[in-house]
């Protein structure tokens, strides 16, 4: 007994609660100041026990000298009741082999006299006589034997934990909080009350029915899988519902703790049967569906917050049906404990509601209606089969106006689409405008990263959505299908606004239109459309909207009440009425008196004058977008507003500055200094970004052209007659709101004072540098400004590096040990002898072998291979090393990795993770270190102080290639750019400004913690490089061995075309739509199938269109530019099948090209290849015949509207 008793002292502090008042007794009996066996008449006041209508009282008053109550039965006893008061520690009854009986009194434990330690335990088999309520101490009260008996019971107040079998006639219910451990199992039905709490935490894997043997639960208050908040840890281990299993909520509410369901530290597995509950929260753990249905009325949390040591909070179904209104997937869970949730099988819906309170959000720092808030969040979503609806996948929150308590800088979210289908609503996927959206820090310092990965699987829709993520194609699991339908074939349109960038393709079916809105798609696989439309809407130089004050008939001097749209939808008009709307004072600009170089100008005052454009209209010029060009020609007056360091202080020229969406905003201005500038912000809340043009003052009455772009994330310029300023740090990465815009002025009220002749909008749409031009000189033609033209921009420069490494100097076989790898130029070389010798001299030694060959190439490139182990090299420092005295530095390294690192995010990185490179001897350090997180960071410190920026992107160990460069600028800051993704780090306080010391770098490890990685190449400089230059030296890097394009392709200027897939293949009866009209064919790219292309199709130089036998496009308009293919397929029986162009062909004075692709080999070729229905313009095109016969010559028939091949054969007979 007296184990047990050290057992209830020491390890039953478990934090319990419990139950209400007791019937009225017969009689009290009070426990005598004695510890005499309760069965005897001696151990009770009067000198008679308790009787089966008696209560047994026990009372701390009474019973001074007792630090515990701690007695034996003594024989078998049977009493009405138990009741205990004025006690502050332990009541104890022992196990002597005797039963306590008791009656409708039930008991009542809820010590009057309150302290924390008031504790009870029964280590006696208890039968009840009657139906009876039981209440508890504080802290708990523990039952180590079988309770049986007559009649139900009703827990009711304080904690009680059982740990045997209940088995009574009637039912349980809990009003309490109610632990059920160990051999415990209730016989009959449960319900748990409103306030109550039952908790299942056993020690081993355990069937529902060895809890619940009549499979039925009912919840009005909160079930358990697991413990409590605040309580000790609990062995994990699994409950597993089977068929005909129930654990039921008892009212739909949305109150938070009725029908609740809490998973902490147990596995919870659902074979068969059914849950339903108003709330579900998974805080540590896992829940795995198999079988059955499952219910949550109101929200699933998957991860919530970071309590719990068990690293996986995991929601996988496998089978059956999981109805959810909305998930909260990684609740600020930290990054070594995502949130994930997994759909392999079985049905997941979440459809019941939509905005706010629907769908899936991944990796939030806060919810509506919880306390909870952090700093960081990490959530999955990966589906492989079964079927996922939900009305949307957001990252960082739901669809909902957040203020910058939301926003998400250091998250991580992964949407993985591998298998299944996901069928999406109207609000999409992708970042929520939270992420990444910056207080108080740099834009640059935001370091939240998604990745959204489509390797195979079925994206679909059931209401037209759109998809904001970037998102990675890959073919690893057969490559994704885009279906523009719901499951029952009605069609919708499915946008893509995030590019669609990696190595694989897609496949388009359903009815309905897949938009492709972002400029760049850099994805290479195959693009097949099946079914329906797949759209291009997107065209750099391609005008959305446009105003031209020629088109108002207003007399001069006039009031300009509405000036409405020339080029765009009829419904897009500035008005009057609309800036009354806003600002009551507002006055109607006037026709401008004087001409514009011939044409017309509206004239603002600079005062009250100002025109605007409603935001609740079906769209507007510029909502939504993620890029945007503005032009206007402006004529000033007189002097803007404000000196230029809030641009929202400026006179406006146009812009938005209001909404409640937490979308984007931008303006372009004047100020007092007559310097035009661009702006942008976030969200309405954030502060402004603006760069201002510092070359010319426009308030000199005379026409100007001023263009303004932006690209989301990337790029800010005002161009003002030419002359451009950009900003590439720092820039908001949100898109613009569609809310309303003004004209003339801002919503500070400050007016422009001049004219304007035009404006035009391009949506989605940065204008490169040459564009510009073009547009600028056409303006200032028109208008009789001066533009001077810049031309397409200077491209950055990359200074000759002094130390490479490449694997022109890997000699040796695949799989062989690397002993040295010399730089290119042989002045310095890595070795592993060295970096042994380091090890050798560490406290506690270090052991360092070399390195191998690496058995698999990097894009047809040797690479050095660290085994991540043991594997390093070293380059000493006994003479000079390539960053020996740098005063800034770049290093950039391609690298690829299958294992992540080591650690986190230690200040020290030099101990804390694993290095891929880096000198961490002696004094004033730098490196790259890899953590346990799939991350590198640019490290750099001296003595006890550290600078570390890790890079956004996670998960390098995917086995791919990935170029990693390394800046420090010198008393500035420190930067890591991961694929063309900057992740900078100030050095505010300029700690790291002395030189780097002449001493030992590692290659593979730092002095203590190696990496696996393969290294191809390696370049040092003793330079900081600009982002320009980062992107410049990345992007070769990276086309050389291999490695992901999008992080540099998507900045201006960039080059890269609207669509890269290899292959396009157009099914018969779907439809390709040309961007805004035109669509280019680029070098070794092709179009073929049996569909139609609208619009415009361009064939540029090697670029090919391809017919088969019997089958060939029809396209509306096709243009040949010099070297475009025709890819001619012509069958060993001659069977060929034309192109047809329903619309106009347009030849070049140039080579085209037409190439017989036959089975036989230079067939000689006869037919048509390409028809035509409308215009032929031919500017003297020269053909070129490949594949076939020397003498087969190309026809052009005007008159048939045809291009024939025609090949002469049979025997030439001359007579002379």
């Amino acid at each position: 007994m007296k184990s047990r008793t050290v057992g209830v002292k020491a390890g039953l502090a478990v934090g319990l609660v419990s139950m209400l008042a007791m019937a009225a007794h017969a009689a009290e009996i009070q426990k005598a100041d004695n510890t005499d066996a309760l069965a005897l008449d001696s151990s009770w006041v009067g000198g008679v026990a308790p009787g089966a209508d008696d209560t047994a009282l026990f009372d701390g008053n009474a019973t001074p000298n007792a630090t515990n109550w701690i007695y034996g039965l003594g024989g078998d006893v049977v009493w009405g009741g138990i009741r205990a008061t004025n006690h502050a520690d332990f009541l104890i009854v022992t196990n002597d082999g005797s039963r306590l009986s008791l009656g409708a009194g039930g008991m009542s434990l809820a010590i009057e006299k309150i302290d924390w330690r008031s504790q009870a335990s029964f280590d006696v088999p208890i039968t009840l006589t009657a139906s009876q309520t039981w209440q508890s101490p504080v802290v708990a009260s523990y039952f180590w034997r079988p309770v049986d008996g007559t009649g139900s019971l009703t827990l009711q107040s304080g904690w009680f934990a059982f740990y045997d079998a209940l088995t009574m006639s009637g039912d349980m219910n809990v009003a309490a909080g109610v632990h059920v451990r160990s051999n415990a199992v209730v016989s009959g039905a449960v319900s748990v009350s409103n306030g109550g709490m039952l908790l299942v935490n056993k020690p081993v894997a355990t069937e529902w029915r060895q809890s619940f043997a009549s499979g039925s639960v009912t919840n009005d208050g909160t079930f358990v899988f697991g413990r409590v908040s605040g309580s000790p840890s609990v062995e994990q281990s699994t409950v597993s519902l089977k068929t005909g299993d129930r654990l039921i909520r008892a009212v739909a509410t949305g109150d938070r703790n009725r029908g609740r369901v809490n998973i902490r530290e147990n596995d919870v597995r659902m074979e068969g049967g059914a849950i339903a509950a108003n709330w579900w929260y998974l805080y540590s753990g896992s829940y795995t569906q198999t079988q059955g249905s499952a219910f949550s009325d109101y929200a699933m949390y998957v991860g919530f917050g970071s309590d719990g040591p068990a690293a996986a909070r995991t929601v996988t179904v496998e089978g059956g049906m999981l109805d959810v209104r909305r998930f909260h997937v990684g609740l600020a869970s930290p990054e070594s404990q995502p949130g994930v949730l997994e759909v392999r099988g079985g049905e997941v819906q979440l459809v019941r509601a939509s905005g706010q309170y629907g769908g899936i959000d991944l990796a939030a720092v806060k919810t509506d209606g919880e306390g909870i808030t952090a700093t960081t969040a990490a959530a999955e979503l990966n589906v492989s089969g079964g079927s996922l609806r939900t009305a949307q996948i957001s990252f960082g929150s739901t669809d909902a106006v957040r203020d910058r308590t939301w926003n998400v800088t250091n998250g991580y979210a992964r949407f993985n689409l591998s298998g299944g289908e996901v069928t999406v609503g109207s609000s999409g996927i992708g970042p929520h405008a939270v992420w990444n959206r910056v207080y108080g820090i740099p834009q640059e310092c935001a370091t939240a990263w998604y990745e959204t990965l489509f390797s195979g699987g079925t994206l679909g829709a059931y209401a037209s959505t759109v998809n904001r993520a970037d998102t990675r194609l890959s073919d690893a699991h057969g490559g994704v299908t885009f279906r523009a339908a719901d499951t029952d074939g009605t069609p919708y349109t499915i946008t893509q606004l995030g590019a669609l960038y990696g190595s694989g393709g897609l496949r388009k079916t359903g009815a309905g239109t897949l938009v492709l809105a972002n400029a760049v798609n850099s994805y290479t696989g195959k693009t097949v459309v099946a079914e329906g439309t797949l759209e291009i809407d997107v065209n750099p130089g391609v005008m959305t909207a446009r105003w031209t004050a020629d088109t108002l008939t207003v007399p001069s001097g006039e009031a300009v009440t509405e000036w409405p749209c020339a080029q765009g939808e009829s419904y897009w008009s500035f008005t009057h009425a609309l800036a009354v709307a806003i600002r009551s004072t507002a006055t109607a600009p006037v026709l401008a008196p004087e001409t514009m170089n011939g044409h017309k100008a509206v004239r603002f005052n600079g005062g009250t004058d100002a025109l605007g454009m409603s935001g609740i209209l079906a769209t507007t010029p510029v909502g939504g977008a993620s890029r945007l060009t503005v032009a206007a020609v402006v004529r000033p007056r007189g002097p803007g507003q404000g000196d230029g360091s809030l641009i929202t202080n400026a006179a406006g020229i146009v812009g938005s500055q209001m909404a409640g969406s937490g979308a984007g905003l931008w303006a372009l201005a004047v100020n007092q200094n007559g310097a035009v500038g661009s702006g942008v912000t976030p969200n309405t809340w954030a502060a402004w970004t603006a760069v201002w043009d510092g070359t010319t003052n426009v308030v000199d009455n005379q026409p100007h052209v001023v263009i303004y772009t932006w690209t989301r994330g990337a790029e800010l310029t005002v161009n003002v007659d030419g002359v451009r300023t950009r900003l590439t740090d720092a820039v908001p990465g949100n898109v613009l709101a569609q809310t309303r815009i003004l004209m003339g002025s801002n919503e500070n009220g400050l007016g422009f004072d001049g004219d304007i002749a035009e404006i035009r909008f391009y949506k989605n749409a940065a204008l490169s540098d040459a564009e510009q031009d073009e547009l600028g000189a056409l303006l200032a033609e028109t208008y009789g400004a001066t533009y001077t033209a810049s031309g397409g921009g200077v491209p950055a420069l990359i200074p000759d590096s002094p130390a490479v490494w490449s694997p022109d100097t890997l000699t040796g076989t695949p799989g062989a040990e690397l002993t040295d790898w010399p730089s290119t130029n042989g002045v310095w070389k890595f070795s592993a002898s060295l970096a042994t010798a380091i090890g050798n001299s560490q406290n506690p030694p270090r052991t360092f072998d070399a390195p191998t060959i690496g058995t698999t190439l990097m894009n047809g490139y040797r690479v050095a291979s660290f085994n991540g182990i043991t594997d390093a090299m070293a380059i000493t420092g006994v003479q000079t090393t390539p960053t020996s005295g740098a005063t800034n530095l770049t290093v950039a390294v391609v690298m690829r990795s299958d294992g992540v690192g080591v650690g986190g995010y230690a200040n020290d990185w030099r101990s804390g993770t694993a290095g891929i490179i880096g000198q961490v001897y002696d004094a004033n350090w730098w490196g790259i270190a890899y953590n346990a997180y799939g991350r590198a960071g640019a490290c750099i410190g001296s003595g006890g102080n550290f600078l570390n920026a890790w890079g956004a992107p996670r998960n390098l160990n995917d086995g791919e290639p990935h170029v990693l460069i390394y800046v420090w600028q010198n008393g500035s800051n420190v930067t890591m750019n991961v694929d063309g993704w900057r992740s900078v780090k100030y050095d505010a306080a300029q700690v790291h400004t002395a030189a780097r010391v002449r001493t030992r770098c590692m290659l593979g490890a730092t002095e203590r913690t190696c990496a696996r990685v393969d290294i191809a190449e390696i370049h040092h400089y003793q330079t900081a490089f600009t982002p320009e230059q980062q992107n410049a030296l990345g992007l070769a890097l990276a086309r050389k061995y291999g490695a992901e394009t999008y992080g540099y392709l998507r900045h201006p200027g960039s080059g890269a075309p609207v669509l890269a897939s290899r292959v396009v293949q157009i099914d018969d009866g779907a439809t390709f739509k040309t961007a805004a009209g035109v669509t280019r064919i680029e070098p070794e790219q092709c179009f073929t199938g049996a569909g139609a292309v609208t619009g415009t199709l361009v064939v540029g130089a090697d670029g090919v269109i391809a017919t088969a036998t019997d089958v060939a496009l029809t396209v509306e308009n096709l243009t040949f530019e010099a070297g475009g293919v025709c890819r001619w397929a012509y069958g060993a029986d001659g069977s060929h099948t034309p192109l047809a162009v329903s619309g106009a062909l347009n030849l070049p004075a140039d080579t085209v090209v037409i190439e017989i692709d036959s089975v036989v080999a230079n067939p000689a070729a006869y037919g048509v290849v390409m028809t035509w229905s409308g215009l032929l313009d031919d500017h003297g095109a020269v053909w070129e015949v490949r594949g076939g016969r020397t003498q087969t010559t190309v026809i052009v028939d005007t008159e048939a509207k045809q291009i024939r091949l025609a090949t002469p054969t049979g025997t030439l007979l001359s007579i002379r």
